[in-house]
Protein backbone atom coordinates (compact mmCIF):
# COMPACT_ATOMS: atom_id res chain seq x y z
CA UNK A 1 0.00 0.00 0.00
CA UNK A 2 1.15 3.74 -0.76
CA UNK A 3 0.19 6.75 1.17
CA UNK A 4 1.41 10.56 1.35
CA UNK A 5 4.23 9.46 3.95
CA UNK A 6 5.28 5.87 3.08
CA UNK A 7 4.77 2.49 1.75
CA UNK A 8 4.53 -1.14 3.48
CA UNK A 9 3.80 -4.38 2.81
CA UNK A 10 1.57 -6.14 4.68
CA UNK A 11 1.17 -9.55 5.69
CA UNK A 12 -2.17 -12.12 5.44
CA UNK A 13 -2.69 -13.79 9.11
CA UNK A 14 -1.99 -16.82 9.13
CA UNK A 15 -5.39 -19.24 9.48
CA UNK A 16 -6.61 -22.45 9.25
CA UNK A 17 -8.26 -22.01 5.78
CA UNK A 18 -11.47 -24.21 5.38
CA UNK A 19 -13.07 -22.22 2.63
CA UNK A 20 -11.60 -19.68 0.31
CA UNK A 21 -15.09 -18.18 -1.16
CA UNK A 22 -15.73 -14.46 -0.35
CA UNK A 23 -11.85 -14.42 0.59
CA UNK A 24 -11.82 -10.87 -1.81
CA UNK A 25 -15.21 -9.66 -1.20
CA UNK A 26 -14.94 -9.58 2.64
CA UNK A 27 -11.66 -7.85 2.41
CA UNK A 28 -13.12 -5.02 0.32
CA UNK A 29 -16.46 -4.77 1.97
CA UNK A 30 -14.30 -4.65 5.61
CA UNK A 31 -12.44 -2.21 4.39
CA UNK A 32 -14.81 -0.07 3.24
CA UNK A 33 -16.55 -0.43 6.31
CA UNK A 34 -13.98 0.88 8.19
CA UNK A 35 -13.78 3.96 6.09
CA UNK A 36 -17.21 4.69 6.19
CA UNK A 37 -16.73 4.35 9.99
CA UNK A 38 -13.77 6.47 10.32
CA UNK A 39 -12.99 8.15 7.74
CA UNK A 40 -10.40 8.81 4.82
CA UNK A 41 -6.84 7.98 6.93
CA UNK A 42 -4.37 11.13 6.71
CA UNK A 43 -0.90 8.72 6.47
CA UNK A 44 -0.04 5.34 6.01
CA UNK A 45 -0.56 4.04 9.97
CA UNK A 46 -4.42 4.71 9.52
CA UNK A 47 -4.27 2.71 6.28
CA UNK A 48 -2.08 0.14 7.66
CA UNK A 49 -4.62 -0.51 10.56
CA UNK A 50 -7.94 -0.53 8.26
CA UNK A 51 -6.11 -3.13 5.76
CA UNK A 52 -4.99 -5.18 9.01
CA UNK A 53 -8.80 -4.78 9.98
CA UNK A 54 -9.55 -5.84 6.53
CA UNK A 55 -7.53 -8.75 6.32
CA UNK A 56 -8.63 -10.24 10.01
CA UNK A 57 -11.60 -10.29 8.91
CA UNK A 58 -11.03 -12.10 5.44
CA UNK A 59 -9.02 -14.75 7.46
CA UNK A 60 -12.13 -15.31 9.91
CA UNK A 61 -13.70 -15.90 6.64
CA UNK A 62 -11.34 -17.98 4.91
CA UNK A 63 -12.00 -20.51 8.43
CA UNK A 64 -15.47 -20.98 8.01
CA UNK A 65 -17.48 -22.55 5.30
CA UNK A 66 -19.81 -20.73 3.49
CA UNK A 67 -18.35 -17.54 1.81
CA UNK A 68 -21.18 -15.24 2.71
CA UNK A 69 -22.52 -17.21 5.79
CA UNK A 70 -18.91 -17.09 6.84
CA UNK A 71 -19.08 -13.15 8.28
CA UNK A 72 -17.87 -12.25 11.27
CA UNK A 73 -19.53 -9.98 13.51
CA UNK A 74 -17.79 -7.88 15.41
CA UNK A 75 -17.73 -9.77 18.43
CA UNK A 76 -16.13 -12.72 16.75
CA UNK A 77 -13.31 -10.28 15.56
CA UNK A 78 -12.57 -9.45 19.07
CA UNK A 79 -12.64 -12.93 19.86
CA UNK A 80 -10.58 -14.40 17.55
CA UNK A 81 -7.52 -11.33 16.76
CA UNK A 82 -8.48 -9.19 19.70
CA UNK A 83 -8.91 -5.24 19.45
CA UNK A 84 -8.55 -4.15 16.29
CA UNK A 85 -7.84 -0.60 16.13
Amino acid sequence: MAAEDGTAMLTAPKVDAVDATGAGDSVMGALISRLLSTGFPPGLAGWQSNVRFALAVAGLVCERQGGATAMPTNEDLTARWGALV
